[in-house]
């Protein structure tokens, strides 16, 4: 029976979002990120030897070829300075302005330089006696011209120095006689040819100013007779000084043309508008009104209306408005109004008719007037054009004339500037500054530089060849390798059984027959790294994996196994590798009978799980292989037998095939609730990256990684802890053995009793016992790893391999 309440239970079918990490997840960003310094400093302590015998064999060949060109092939170098006033001669006319910018100065120097080195230069410089017979140098090739040649310019040097107007010319010989001579020859012939150069092409130049001096009178001869031909044909003076009559006629008809612009808009609006009046706006105008009332008989008979109506209202007052003679003059003043109205009418309609066509006669003939005075203005504009084009002519060839008697004086002034120039000694500001002399001490080698140049070289070299090795090493080889390139935490490290001290035997029964190994304390130590990985509902069932085979997979199981069941937990170890079984052998137990047997039906969990010498670890071997493993594995009785499993026992650990070679693994992968790949120290990290890759297909819940097989190289993860370690435990037994002869305390539990708590108090205890474990400061029992998987234990107290086997009186 499990030794867990229900009510922490979990049925199985975990969802993937409540697993450690995801095995699709990328690899964290430091994990994937460059080296660091500890990663350097790591690399370095353990490459240490190979960095000193890099270095050591470097530096001792420096120091050799350094003294042995000393003593056989030593080089004496000459130098002279020729010194780069200005890339231009003197101006003569202008003394003062001798200064030139530094760019201009500098390009001069570079184009110096490289004249210097000139095949046909070298080749003159060679033909004198100088060279021929007072130097060893020349003599070594037997008069091979064209080989001396090839060597000068090889090894002749010339470059300007950096900050001035100096030009370094420089070769180095074997004898110290025939450098100075050499470099004094060339320099020679160099300022002889920049002399002759210089004087003919300031010749040339004037030559050429001279040309251009009479190209620009011909011009100006030309240009001249142009402008007399043009004043005689215009009155270009007349043009010049005093307003043209033109002009002054185009302004007077053009402000004209304005105005009867203004009169045809006007006649034309009052036209339209009198030829489209309605009856309305008739009887409502004022200039057609006056002129109506202006009509005589209109006139006549409104005094006619007005005496009838006086008269009415006199016979109203004294005959009343009933009378018959007043109704009589209202019948003649209706017919009088009548007559008076219809005769407005009709002269306001005539009057419209005349006012419409007098403004069409008066809009008719301005527009006729306009049309001709548009053809004066066209004829005075034109006059006007011609008159500016003459302008602009005269002008342009007055500007040209100008410009080309400025030219002139330009090009006459460089004429006589460079003509003078090439008359003179020296055509350029360019002299020797120093003339190469002795040296008095060789130039090569330089022997404190070179060694400690070389010393320095091999330091880098031995350095980088020891990073570059690390960075060819494809493997997994630190804890740091798993987190960086495998991207998976990291549950817990193995060291290697050859560098293990204690007397044990066989890996897989570390934990079981030797406990106070450093061996089975690293499974404890991942043991302990589980329990705090997650809560305990979520890795019920876990799948032990690996890459591919001997990786320690199995190993890694039944320890974790005898580690947890030693904790206090009911522990069920399946063997789920039909293919390879192992765990039979390793417990001693029969594989007639096992989980095969279980998921065809044949029997009950109960009948097939076998007890151990553990009293809280059962085991289920695989039993006989069948013919399809991977579709049994693949059906629902899996699920079934775990969900059963976890229902009798507190964790069900299961020893999987590598998932690389077969599709088991990765079928019960996704079954579980969680998953440990077992990686092997110097394994490759392509084939644990396609096997986290492989989980992650199946969506599968990768836990952590286990890196077994770790080897103590020097800076390596266990090789400063394993003295320190066996010290430790050395200093404990003592102190049991002093209690138990003075009988002060009760004797003293086994050890595996003190490491792991009975099952009641299994789990609060355990972390109290890790945690005191962690803040012990002299402790240096299990290894605890930083979040970069490095180890982080308290350096205080712990034992290095230099450090002497007995503990010191002061720690016992």
């Amino acid at each position: 029976m499990t030794t867990l309440t229900t009510e922490v239970r979990q049925p199985m079918g975990l969802p993937r979002e409540a697993g450690v990490v995801s095995a699709r997840a990328p690899a964290a960003a430091a994990a994937a990120g460059t080296m660091s310094a500890g990663d350097v400093f790591r690399i370095l302590v353990q490459r240490i030897f190979l960095i000193l015998l890099v270095w050591f064999l470097g530096s001792a060949i420096t120091v050799g070829v350094t003294l042995i060109t000393k003593r056989y092939f030593p080089l004496w170098t000459g130098e002279a300075l020729i010194k780069v006033e200005s890339p231009t001669p003197a101006n003569p006319f202008d003394p003062w302005a001798r200064e030139v910018s530094r760019d201009a100065v500098e390009r001069n120097i570079a184009d110096q330089a490289n004249l210097i080195r000139d095949t046909e230069l070298l080749r003159k410089a060679l033909t004198g006696q100088v060279i021929r017979t007072d130097t060893d140098w020349f003599k070594q090739f037997n008069d091979d011209v064209d080989a001396a040649l090839k060597d000068l310019h090889d090894n002749l040097s010339s470059a300007g120095v950096r900050g001035t107007s100096l030009l370094r010319v420089g070769m180095a010989t074997r004898n110290p006689k025939d450098a100075p001579k050499i470099v004094n020859r060339i320099v020679e012939v160099y300022m002889e040819i920049v002399t002759e150069a210089s004087r003919a092409m300031y010749s040339e130049e004037a030559s050429a100013f001279k040309r251009e001096v009479e190209t620009r009178e011909a011009d100006l001869e030309k240009i001249n007779e142009d402008l007399a031909r043009l004043e005689r044909e215009g009155d270009i003076p007349g043009m010049l000084t005093d307003a043209p009559t033109v002009t002054v006629r185009l302004r007077s008809l053009q402000e004209e043309a304005v105005q009867r612009e203004s009169e045809l808009d006007l006649l034309r609006a009052r036209w339209q508008a009198y030829g489209r009046m309605s009856p309305e706006e008739v009887q409502s105008s004022v200039e057609l009104t006056q002129r109506v009332e202006a009509d005589p008989k209109i006139a006549a008979l409104s005094r006619h209306v007005r005496d009838l109506m006086e008269r009415r209202e006199t016979l109203s007052i004294r005959l009343g408005p009933k009378h018959r003679e007043i109704q009589e003059l209202e019948k003649q003043l209706t017919v009088a109004e009548d007559e008076l109205a219809s005769l407005r009418q009709l002269r306001l309609e005539e009057e419209r008719k005349a006012l419409t066509e007098s403004y069409n006669q008066a809009y008719h003939a301005a527009l006729r007037a306009t049309a001709d005075l548009k053809e004066s203005l066209e004829e005075a504009t034109q006059m006007q054009l011609d008159l500016d084009r003459k302008r602009q002519r005269y002008d342009l060839m007055v500007a040209n004339r100008d410009k080309l008697e400025r030219e002139r004086d330009k090009y006459d002034e460089a004429h006589a500037h460079y003509l003078m120039v090439s008359r003179t000694k020296e055509p350029v500001r360019i002299y020797v500054y120093r003339r190469a002399s002795t040296p008095l001490e060789p130039s090569r080698p330089r022997t404190a530089m070179w060694i400690l140049l070389g010393v320095g070289v091999s330091l880098v070299a031995a350095i980088g060849l020891a990073l570059g090795l690390n960075l060819l090493d494809t493997s997994l080889r630190t804890p740091r390798d798993v987190i960086r390139h495998a991207g998976l935490p990291l549950l817990g490290t193995v060291p290697v059984l050859d560098d293990e001290e204690a007397a044990v035997e066989d890996i897989e029964t570390a934990a079981r027959l030797t406990p106070h190994s450093l061996v089975a304390e690293c499974f404890r130590q991942i043991r302990a790294n589980l329990l705090f990985s997650a809560p305990l509902e979520q890795q019920r069932t876990i799948l032990v994996s690996s890459a591919s085979p001997s990786d320690g997979k199995t190993c890694v199981a039944i320890n974790l196994g005898v580690t947890l069941a030693q904790g206090g937990r009911r522990i069920l170890l399946v063997d789920a590798n039909f293919r390879r079984p192992s765990l039979h052998k390793a417990f001693g137990l029969p594989n007639q009978r096992g989980l095969s047997n279980l998921l065809v039906g044949q029997g009950r969990l109960g009948d097939f799980a076998a007890n151990t010498d553990l009293p809280n670890l059962d085991v289920l071997v695989a039993g006989p292989c069948p013919p399809n493993p991977a579709e049994l594995l693949a059906s629902s009785y899996v699920r079934e037998a775990l969900a059963k499993a976890v229902e009798d026992y507190d964790q069900v650990i299961v020893d999987g095939p590598p998932v690389l070679l077969v599709s088991d693994a990765a079928v019960l992968g996704a079954m579980v609730d969680g998953v440990i790949l077992v990686c092997r120290a110097r394994s490759s990290r392509g084939m644990v990256q396609r096997a986290k890759t492989q989980f992650g297909l199946v969506n599968a819940r990768l836990i952590g990684a286990v890196l077994n097989a770790v080897e103590t190289t020097r800076g390596g993860y266990f090789r400063k802890y394993y003295r320190a370690f066996y010290d430790y435990q050395e200093r404990e037994e003592e102190a049991e053995e002093a209690r138990a002869d003075i009988d002060v305390l009760p004797a003293a539990s086994t050890t595996a009793e003190q490491d792991h708590l009975d099952g009641s108090e299994s789990d609060a205890a355990l972390s109290e016992f890790l945690r005191s474990q962690a803040d012990e400061p002299g402790d240096a029992g299990p290894i605890v790893l930083d979040d970069a998987g490095e180890d982080a234990s308290p350096q205080e107290g712990g034992a290095s391999d230099e450090d002497d086997d007995r503990p010191k009186p002061d720690d016992t």
